[in-house]
């Protein structure tokens, strides 16, 4: 018998004994180091760090009955939801679980010789301790929640738990996905007030296809409102194509975490603040356990760059001092951190949850909490997007950050935004009519979409929703009423209430629509001449047959109440436009998921009939998934491509979506929204121009408005252009940030300016329109030159003054490369408004490489005053039908090969005469062989004695019989 203090004395035998083979020892073993993982691992807790406070991984305590069914949790069930879509705990890998239940009966048994201190060899137990079963389920069984899809969509609802609204939460899960190519799988979890109403949604991204196991984390509810008191999980998977029915979406992993509430806030309305505006921005700090924490401001602009900083020491009020957290009061006991699992007390039961069940939190021990807060006064003289950032903690792995965005935009008048407007989400909590008329001038929109269907027993709101139609007319806003889902009190007129419900039903059966509608369209139809039946993405129109018929007489009973009526349909790009003998609608809105990109809505417009207005969606990029930089480019893109269109009215689909970046879930500036007001405030009312040639190749875009342009421009690559656009040029990105434009003198003395120029775009005003149409009007009437030894020629151009008067002067063609004495020089005498053809005589320089060169023509002309511009033109050297390309190779210090690839497109044999000038050597003659039409490739082999590697040597190739001449320059 062993002795006391020995307990595996008597073990060690009989485990020598066992028969071990390499499988049977690695399941043991995997289980053993598992399980001393978890009784070796260390508690720990931070001050001010976010703590687990609830937590669910579907292990066998989760499913106290054993129907592999989470115990407390509840399906929804109804026509969306069927309730033949399995749901079970599963465990995450089958091989492993094996080996766990395999390996727990010899497990037990060194327990329990461990507790006795003696062998029982043929203790054999009938289960596993509970102990035992306990480490085993979070260690090495790992069970999941599995959901496998049918069609349909499933969501899984937990238990309520409590929250408070002086902290912040959020929720971290693990989520994996197997062959799920129709649906998406993510969770939300919910915040609820005592009546159990929600007050906010969180949710993880979506996922779908076959992904392994990821951790998704919501954002973080840094802002709860206060009548906060439950949460509850839902567990989602949702079709997006009706085509891909199966797939498996498992859920493993569910944590809850609470943090010290910090918030940031200013009573900038909007956080708009003006140029040299002081305002405060606010932190307060709740459920803090440190008395004397410290705050850390920080101030960056859109990229990043800190701007400045400003510590502080938190403030601590008095309601806050000393507090004990309440969800601490409500366990039934409490212990130390990282010990046994508590259950809380149940909240009130509402008639459609289930009874109440056991509700698990990683218990705490209770802590003595306080609030504070500090504030921070700012001055930002500069327009610009800035962040405001606070954090709350001495270093990085303790502390807890927010941050909120400040806008500063100069009071400048308003300007019309063109084909660009906003389709409005249904009146509500989201958005109050009152704020609209505010929204819709402060940052720019021409079209609106209202959701016109009201109660005709809500007398307030009908009369409040004709006041603001007649406000943003009276601001030049073209209103559209969308016709969507009636009144929540006349739904089950059109079926099942609690479905959304699609036009092609809503408008099928006159007899059903026209007595609800026509109280709104008696009070409105007067007022109001456009019309949207149903919502931007209710494309349920789509393949309708006899869509004319039925629009048709929806049209004839509108217009009882509309005579100026005009009616809009919903249409996706991907289907064939909507045709009729004669189309009773005005207009089609084209839309389609994802967006369209700028060269793919070009396409589609290009495609799309004549005979109706053209209206499109440009809605921003979603902001999760794209980089700030790629949602400004993409959106002003896009937004030129609609300006050179036919397209009539270009609209964001709901702008209150956070996701979209326009404004936050608190209607405050989001990133996009001084991008988009910069974008409409300058391009909306202007006219497409065109593009001319930048020296550095910047991508640009010139709109007018009357005698004013402006100009749009950006780079992949930063650089700097120097050009004369105009007097008085002005620049500014799309956050209102100036862009310095530096006044130079060009090589001859004339003014010029440097433009810098990087990826994000930049809008130059002041640009002479003038100017610009003679860059577009300027042609090369041809694009090469002749390559032969006869070095003296002209090159024909095309000349049209779109000066105010006719002007007089003189053109330099300057190219270092091509031309003799780098330049050329020719009088001209150009009528106004007159194109004219010109030769301008140039010398060829007998050594000049064959292939491109790039031309630059500066104008000294006198119209109604001096002007002094260049334009920048590309040009070959030879006829382009026959092209060599070499290449060089040093193999060895006095070898050199020389491959040469032919490009011939002639009928017949070309071959040449070639001579090599090595720098300070004398030069090799060599000949290129008869080479047949099309691609041939030749290598030549050259002793090159004392010539420095890299050195640049000429290379002159006659062609025989014609006296053509290529030179090229190669490096050595």
């Amino acid at each position: 018998m062993a002795s006391e203090g020995q307990p595996w004395a008597g073990v060690a035998p009989a485990f020598a004994a066992t028969t071990w083979t390499p499988a049977r020892a690695s399941r043991y073993l995997l289980a053993i180091v598992s399980i001393i993982g978890v009784l070796t691992s260390p508690a720990s807790s931070r001050e001010n760090q976010a703590e687990r406070v609830f937590n669910w991984d579907f292990q066998r305590d989760s499913d106290r009955n054993f129907d592999q069914k989470p115990d407390g949790w509840k399906r929804r069930q109804d026509r969306k939801h069927p309730a033949y879509i399995d749901m079970r705990i599963a465990t995450r890998s089958p091989e492993t679980a094996r080996i766990a239940l395999d390996a727990q009966s010899t497990i037990a048994a060194w327990m329990l010789a461990w507790k006795t201190g003696r062998l029982h060899p043929n203790y054999v137990p009938e289960s596993a301790p509970p102990e035992l079963a306990k480490l085993l389920d979070r260690t090495v069984l790992d069970n999941c929640l599995e959901i496998s899809m049918d069609g349909g969509a499933a969501e899984l609802v937990g238990p309520m738990f409590p929250m408070e609204n002086r902290y912040s939460y959020n929720l971290s899960a693990e989520i994996s996905c197997e062959r799920l190519d129709g649906h998406f799988a993510w969770i939300e979890l919910h915040l609820l007030d005592d009546a159990m109403q929600v007050v906010q949604i969180l949710r993880t991204d979506k996922l779908q296809g076959t992904v392994d196991w990821h951790t998704l984390n919501t954002e973080i509810a840094s802002h709860p409102e206060k009548e906060l008191k439950w949460g509850q999980i839902h567990l989602m998977v949702t079709p997006h194509s009706s085509t891909v029915l199966a797939g498996i979406a498992r859920f493993d992993s569910i944590n809850i975490y609470r943090m010290p509430r910090l918030t940031l806030h200013t009573p900038l309305k909007y956080h708009l603040a003006l140029p040299g505006e002081e305002f405060d921005v606010h932190c307060e700090a709740m459920g803090i356990r440190e008395h004397d924490a410290r705050v850390l401001f920080e101030l960056q602009d859109h990229l990043g760059n800190r701007l400045r900083d400003h510590a502080s020491k938190l403030q601590t009020s008095n309601s806050g001092d000393a507090r004990v957290s309440a969800t601490e009061l409500a366990t039934k006991k409490l212990v130390a951190p990282g010990r046994a699992v508590e259950e809380w007390a149940s909240p009130p039961s509402r008639a459609d949850e289930v009874s109440p069940k056991p509700y698990y939190i990683a218990s705490r021990t209770a802590h003595r909490c306080v609030d504070g807060q500090s504030t921070w006064r700012l001055k930002l003289d500069k327009p610009g997007l800035y962040r405001v950032s606070v954090k709350l903690g001495a270093n990085s792995e303790n502390s807890q950050r927010r941050e909120i965005l400040i806008g500063v935009m100069g009071d400048q008048d308003k300007k019309i935004a063109g084909p660009f407007g906003w389709s409005l989400p249904p009146f509500g909590d989201r958005l109050s009519i009152d704020e609209v008329p505010d929204m819709v001038s402060r940052f720019g929109a021409s079209w609106i979409k209202l959701p016109v269907w009201f109660d005709p027993t809500d007398a307030p709101t009908a009369d409040k929703l004709v006041e603001l139609i007649e406000r943003l007319q009276s601001q030049g806003a073209q209103v559209v009423g969308k016709l969507d889902q009636p009144p929540q009190r006349l739904r089950e007129t059109f079926g099942d209430s609690d479905d959304e419900l699609y036009a092609v039903n809503i408008f099928r059966e006159p007899k059903e629509w026209e007595p609800t509608l026509e109280p709104v369209l008696t009070r409105i139809g007067m007022k109001l001449p456009w019309f949207q039946i149903g919502d931007d993405g209710d494309t349920s129109f789509v393949g309708k047959n006899e869509l004319g018929e039925t629009v048709a007489s929806l049209r004839a009973r509108m217009q009882t109440y509309s005579q100026e009526l005009k009616l809009a349909l919903n249409w996706t790009w991907l289907d064939p436009a909507p045709d009729a003998t004669v189309t009773p609608w005005n207009a089609v809105h084209f839309s389609t998921s994802p967006q369209a990109t700028a060269d793919e809505l070009e396409r589609y417009i290009a495609s799309s009939p004549s005979q109706y207005e053209l209206w499109v969606n440009i809605d921003p990029l979603v902001g999760s998934r794209y980089t700030l930089l790629d949602r400004v480019r993409d959106l002003t893109q896009r937004m030129i491509s609609i300006k050179r269109s036919s397209v009539t009215a270009a609209f964001v689909s709901d702008p209150l979506r956070p996701e979209l970046r326009l404004f936050t879930s608190q209607k405050k500036i989001g990133e996009m929204l001084i991008p988009w007001h910069q974008l409409v405030s300058n391009l909306g009312g202007a006219n497409y121009v065109g593009s001319i040639e930048f020296p550095g190749g910047s991508v640009n875009h010139v709109l007018a408005d009357g005698n004013d342009a402006i100009m749009l421009m950006w780079n992949n690559k930063s650089t700097t252009e120097q050009m004369f656009l105009g007097d008085n040029l002005q620049a500014s990105d799309l956050f209102g940030r100036e862009v310095t434009i530096d006044a130079v003198r060009s090589e001859r003395g004339t003014p010029e300016q440097l433009i810098p120029v990087d990826e994000w775009p930049i809008i130059v005003r002041g640009v002479n329109l003038g100017i610009i149409r003679f860059h577009q009007q300027f042609n090369l009437v041809t694009d090469s030159l002749d390559s032969s030894t006869i070095i003296g020629q002209s090159i024909p151009v095309s000349i049209t003054n779109t000066l105010p008067q006719s002007a007089s002067g003189k053109v330099t063609v300057v190219s270092p490369t091509l031309l003799s004495g780098d330049r050329s020089e020719s009088q001209l005498q150009l009528s106004n408004g007159l194109t004219h053809e010109k030769s301008l005589p140039i010398f060829v320089r007998n050594d000049a490489s064959a292939g491109e060169h790039r031309l630059r023509f500066d104008f000294d002309l006198i119209s109604n005053k001096p002007y002094h511009f260049s334009i920048y033109r590309n040009t070959k050297l030879g006829s382009g039908d026959i092209e060599l390309t070499w290449d060089a190779t040093r193999q060895d210090d006095d070898q050199m090969e020389l491959r040469v690839e032919i490009r011939n497109d002639t009928e017949g044999l070309v071959g040449f005469d070639c001579k090599l000038f090595p720098p300070g050597s004398p030069y090799h003659r060599f000949r290129i062989n008869d080479s047949k039409p099309g691609i041939t490739v030749q290598e030549i082999r050259l002793m090159l004695r004392d010539v420095p590697e890299g050195s640049e040597a000429w290379l002159r190739c006659e062609q025989i019989g014609t006296g053509r001449v290529l030179n090229y320059r190669l490096h050595l």
